[in-house]
């Protein structure tokens, strides 16, 4: 088959408790022909899926606010729930 899209995460425990691993979006992308259908849904489910059988706790995903609703409403529909904002500083 294809290739139709990609998932990079990485693993990681907090410094103060090493008995916890947490699973961190590096960057995921499905090619544009592909959006409209399953595929993102199953490579994220594909994603939890390795996680869990790394035995991770918890995985985070990113999402900017002004992208498509959909996204959002992805990410809810697979479970993930909305808890904090994220603050950054671009320089050039």
């Amino acid at each position: 088959g294809n290739v139709v899209g990609v998932c990079a995460f990485y693993v990681s425990s907090p410094p103060f408790n090493h008995s916890i691993a947490i699973a961190s979006e590096a960057w995921w992308y499905v090619l544009p022909e592909y959006r409209k259908g399953t595929w993102a849904i199953r490579l994220l489910n594909k994603t939890i899926e390795d996680c869990v059988s790394q035995n991770v706790r918890q995985v985070t995903l990113t999402l900017e606010e002004h992208l498509d609703q959909r996204m959002h409403s992805l990410y809810e529909r697979l479970g993930f729930k909305k808890k904090e904002s994220t603050y950054f500083m671009e320089r050039e």
